[in-house]
């Protein structure tokens, strides 16, 4: 599991990332007609996708 962690650390945060972009066009009204509980759910999914970076790169450099 730690393996495969390392492996997808930077999967997981240009998915954080992708879904903070999503987020922000839908606050600052770029897109309309989204439901507002879309962008909790969008929000936290990206932070839980950018901590599991996160431990992933912590791991991939452990020695």
């Amino acid at each position: 599991m730690q393996r495969w962690l390392g492996r997808l650390a930077y999967s997981f945060i240009i998915i954080g990332a992708v879904l903070l972009w999503e987020s922000y066009k839908i606050l600052s009204g770029r897109m309309i007609g989204v439901p507002a509980w879309r962008v909790g759910l969008y929000l936290a999914g990206a932070v839980c996708a950018l901590v599991v970076g996160a431990l992933g790169i912590r791991q991939r450099h452990r020695p």
